[in-house]
């Protein structure tokens, strides 16, 4: 089984089969199971390299972790498993999530070419010939901030966030119990038709503060890194990634549907309700995009 097949199976079945479902039911799932031991031992052998080769300095988020806990004495470092638990998390929500997002962000593009080119507009005046923008570029691109702000909203990449209640709470005419599984469904609260107008429709200007229903949504409304205490500690890094590598794309490319794919010119692309897969994020299945050069 490759990397790619290991972290598929992991990312999509392996997620429910090990962290929901009895371990007596795991036999029905061999491939799933398959999966998950694979991508642990790819893990195991990535951390027992850097390890061995601490020299390379390589700056990146994994060398800093495993550097760091090479210095800590035994009592405070963390164990082997704990690394690959780690390592797990930067893969899923560094790369999965944001991608997924990119995804989706390049489908509404390929869909409303206005948009694309308001963007185009936007990043050619503020970043210019600037090949490295500092964050100070990035505030003055209003219009992608609110495009990606848009894509979340539309196309939550997480489609349903867990949530344990730990004391017995009362939501209106219910009653939870203490330590009650409670999943909320971003994608349902973010195309509430109370809270959204034509939810269906991706609008940037949504998220314009010079709009006139800018943030009069409850807070629970927006949530696709999840709310409150536990919510997502990457949010700010994923919004700026998103934003700074489509601005990057949208400088150099214009971006199309295939014309000469029937595939990507069928009614479902076209209606903005494409075919979907799950693979923990929730994408557009099979989406085929053409990069055309700006001159």
């Amino acid at each position: 089984m490759t990397f790619v097949d290991a972290i598929k199976s992991t990312m999509s079945l392996g997620i429910l089969v090990g962290g929901v479902l009895p371990s007596w039911t795991h036999f029905m799932f061999p491939y799933t199971k398959r999966g998950i031991k694979e991508t642990e031992s790819y893990m195991r052998e990535l951390i027992s390299y850097r390890l061995k080769n601490l020299h390379e300095n390589r700056h990146d988020l994994l060398s800093l972790l495993v550097s760091s806990n090479a210095e800590q004495i035994a009592e405070k470092s963390l164990t082997e498993q704990e690394l690959i638990a780690d390592v797990f998390i930067f893969l899923l929500a560094g790369h999965e999530t944001s991608a997924t997002t990119l995804n989706w962000m390049l489908y509404e593009l390929c869909l409303q070419p206005e948009i694309q080119e308001k963007m185009y507009e936007e990043v050619t005046r503020v970043l210019g010939d600037e090949e490295n923008p500092n964050m100070e570029k990035y505030y003055e691109l209003t219009y992608m901030r609110n495009a990606v702000q848009e894509t979340l909203r539309k196309h939550p990449p997480i489609s349903f966030i867990p949530k344990l209640n730990k004391v017995k709470t009362k939501i209106g005419d219910y009653v939870l119990p203490a330590n009650t599984e409670v999943y909320l469904s971003s994608y349902q609260a973010q195309h509430d038709e109370r809270y959204w107008k034509n939810p269906q429709v991706y609008m940037p200007e949504r998220f314009d503060p010079s709009n006139e229903n800018y943030m009069k949504q409850p807070s629970g409304a927006w949530i696709p890194f999840s709310i409150g205490q536990r919510k997502c500690i990457g949010n700010r890094f994923s919004e700026i990634e998103t934003a700074m590598i489509m601005a990057r794309l949208v400088k150099k490319f214009r971006f199309e549907l295939p014309k000469d794919d029937p595939k990507m010119k069928a009614k479902a692309w076209l209606s903005g309700h494409p075919p979907t897969e799950e693979i923990l994020t929730l994408r557009p299945s099979g989406m085929l995009v053409e990069l055309l050069a700006r001159k």
